[in-house]
């Protein structure tokens, strides 16, 4: 068998590169982790736009 450490390296790589786990899609997906799904930006990818009211400034 294969140590725990290769286990892990193995469930938490992304081997088709739609951005989920090899775990993610076996076990809460139920995708098949060797064709890409739709990827999925990491939360850090996503751009919120500017508020429109932003650069005002207020007066009273």
């Amino acid at each position: 068998g294969a140590t725990p450490q290769v286990l892990e390296y193995f469930l938490s790589s992304d081997i088709d590169g739609d951005g989920r786990t090899l775990a993610q899609e076996l076990f809460q997906d139920g995708t098949n982790p060797l064709q890409p799904n739709t990827p999925q930006p990491p939360p850090k990818a996503q751009v919120l736009s500017p508020s429109p009211t932003e650069d005002l400034d207020w007066e009273i």
